[in-house]
Parts: C-alpha cells; sequence; structure tokens
C-alpha cells in the first residue's frame, strides 16, 4: 500500500460516495453518530459483540502475518479502534460522514477513508486483508463490494467477515425481538431479506475467487434473551454447527497460476 494512505485520522476523507437513494438504514447510522460510542445508547448491540469479534479478527491478522488491513463498513470505529493496537496498519472505510466523525477522536493511528465499498480508490493487490462486521448485510450490492475486495486484496490474502444469517431464528430475534420488543436496536435497522446465508455468502465469494476457510456461528453462553436483557459484552462462544444467526468466517483469495 502507497504510503501516502497512512496518515493520522483527520487526514484527507476520499469523496466516493454511493448517489443511490437512502434507506432507512443509512439514516439510522447517520442519526446514531453522536451516540455511537455509549454502550447504553442506540448501538448497544455493537458495544456488546466488540470484544468478543475483535478477538476473533486480531487472531486471524496476527496468525497470518498480515502488514496491511482495510476495514469495509467501520462506521463509528469500534472494532477499529480494538484493531489498532495491533502491528498493521490499518485503513477503515465508510460511507457515511456523521458515523466517521463519530469515530475519529477515539481513533490514534487510523485512516479513515469516505467512499463507496463497491468502489474503493485504492489500487489492485493494496491489502494483506480486508474485513468487515455488521456491513455485508447492508451493502446494496454484496456482488460488487466481494468483487472489490478481492480485487484490493493481495493474492493469498484474507477476508474476513462477521454477518447475519437468513433463517427463520434471526428474523424472530434480530427484528421481533432486538428491534421491536426490546428496541435493543433502532427499528429499521435491519432488512431481512437481506440477511446472507453463510452457503449464498461462500457462493458469491467464490466467484471472485475467495475460498472460504472457516465459518462459526456466535451464539450467547447462556441463551440469546439473557444476552439481550443483560446487554453483556461477554458469555458468547463460536459453535460451528449453529449457523442461524450472527456468525463470522475468513476466506483466502487465490493465488493465480
Amino acid at each position: 500500500m502507497r504510503h501516502s494512505l497512512i496518515a493520522p485520522p483527520d487526514a484527507r476523507i476520499a469523496p466516493e460516495v454511493s448517489k443511490g437513494g437512502r434507506r432507512r438504514d443509512l439514516e439510522i447510522f447517520e442519526a446514531a453518530s453522536p451516540d455511537w460510542w455509549d454502550p447504553a445508547g442506540p448501538l448497544a448491540g455493537l458495544h456488546a459483540l466488540n470484544p468478543f469479534r475483535s478477538k476473533y479478527f486480531r487472531e486471524w491478522l496476527e496468525k497470518d502475518g498480515a502488514r496491511r488491513v482495510l476495514e469495509l463498513g467501520c462506521g463509528g470505529g469500534l472494532l477499529t479502534a480494538k484493531l489498532e493496537a495491533g502491528p498493521w496498519r490499518l485503513v477503515a472505510q465508510d460511507v457515511l460522514e456523521g458515523p466517521l466523525k463519530a469515530a475519529r477522536p477515539h481513533l490514534r493511528q487510523a485512516t479513515l477513508i469516505r467512499s463507496d465499498a463497491a468502489r474503493l480508490p485504492f489500487p489492485d493487490s493494496s491489502f494483506d486483508a480486508v474485513l468487515s462486521s455488521e456491513f455485508l448485510e447492508h451493502a446494496r450490492d454484496l456482488r460488487a463490494v466481494v468483487a472489490e475486495s478481492a480485487r484490493v486484496l493481495r493474492p493469498g490474502g484474507l477476508f474476513l467477515y462477521e454477518t447475519i444469517s437468513r433463517t427463520f431464528t434471526s428474523f424472530v430475534m434480530g427484528k421481533v425481538v432486538l428491534e421491536w420488543i426490546f428496541r435493543y436496536v433502532p427499528p429499521g435497522t435491519h432488512r431481512f431479506r437481506d440477511f446472507i446465508r453463510p452457503a449464498e455468502l461462500h457462493q458469491i465469494m467464490s466467484e471472485s475467487r475467495i475460498r472460504n476457510l472457516e465459518v462459526l456461528g456466535v451464539v450467547p453462553e447462556r441463551g440469546v434473551l439473557r444476552a439481550i436483557l443483560r446487554k453483556t459484552s461477554h458469555p458468547f462462544h463460536f459453535d460451528p454447527d449453529r449457523l442461524f444467526g450472527i456468525y463470522v468466517g475468513c476466506g483466502r483469495l487465490e493465488r493465480t497460476a
């Protein structure tokens, strides 16, 4: 990656922003910007999962020796701040201005880039790893985002993800319980039809020569409802056989012959 891309958080923000119509989820994230870092605020769910998911991503990045890392859909920078402690150079992208402004005071080294994730302002093979958390289910064009991720990845680079599967359970918990009953996240944050089954994501990844290596369900230790009511960040574990809700995984861009 070019050295000019590595700058303090208050440096340049690229102007490439999607021209498509705004959706309810984007409006929610923009409106939540002032309270993004409030663990009891409208995005409490992101805070609850943050220590757990960041540990998963860090372990893969460290194991693979990544030095140039891109985070897609960074929002207000909760995950970005956790990843900054690593030995890699970190660039964090989002399409919304409000969350990026909310992220800046909490970051020391990461570069913030405002752009469309399907039209990234980076040369081919710029990064050792591309990751995203709670983002793919909000992408307007998932195939384009994955293809663009593959373009900016070096051959052999990692594609790390966390997203939500499209199942009856995820509808009940993600929409009915989280949004409508307990208001754990603002109503309209998710669209059920945009949730992504693991097999669907892996097929799209394979179309861009990204081979999936691992997929794990994220399961609360003491039950989903108890985790929601307690709003705790601790009791989660991975289960490869329980892919009915939130899941994480890792793929690798195949090397060309």
